[in-house]
């Protein structure tokens, strides 16, 4: 009578993806079942949250802080999600157009009766089609510039930000924000 090897039973399960549980070994050597939810938090705490001095798993709220390598082009991104009451922070964006570099500072504060606003360029400001607008207690970013100018840009915000649309969803109800330029 042949014996069968847990390697030859292990061989033959099927590999799956979805699934609850997990085999392992506890201390002692003693086979137990180990719930995904609960490899996942063990392995998070193994791996711990990177900081400069050493690599790791990041945050959402860090990564919300990083910078960002987006298209710039035939885009527009919602820069604030649900800003706070009393929040006072700045956002700033690197890009260029055509062969301009421009680097553009957004300071906001937002108050229990109003929401300011306040966008200063560094660059030249001649033909950029970037704009920026605010609805409600939010503000946009449009990069208007045709997919035949490929451009990218950094993103660099404390709030998460995302693609909304092309240029064209841009209407009325939108209010531009004018931007100041620094001069050379």
């Amino acid at each position: 009578m042949a014996t069968t090897t847990l390697k030859e039973v292990e061989g033959a399960m099927p590999i799956k993806k979805d699934f609850e549980y997990i085999r392992a070994l506890d201390a002692q050597g003693n086979p137990i079942r180990i719930n995904k939810a609960d490899v996942a938090k063990v392995l998070e705490e193994l791996i711990g949250v990177v900081t400069l001095q050493k690599q790791g798993l990041m945050s959402s709220k860090q990564f919300s802080r990083s910078p960002h390598y987006v298209k710039a082009y035939d885009i527009v991104y919602k820069l604030t999600k649900e800003v706070g009451i009393w929040e006072r922070n700045c956002i700033v964006i690197q890009s260029h157009n055509s062969a301009l570099p421009f680097m553009d500072e957004i300071g906001l504060i937002r108050s229990p009766n109003e929401f300011i606003v306040n966008i200063i360029r560094l660059g030249d400001s001649k033909n950029i089609k970037t704009k920026y607008y605010k609805k409600n207690n939010d503000v946009y970013v449009s990069f208007a510039e045709p997919s035949s100018n490929p451009n990218n840009a950094f993103i660099m915000s404390p709030y998460m930000y995302e693609a909304v649309g092309k240029p064209n969803i841009i209407d009325e109800s939108f209010s531009e924000i004018y931007v100041k330029t620094l001069a050379k």
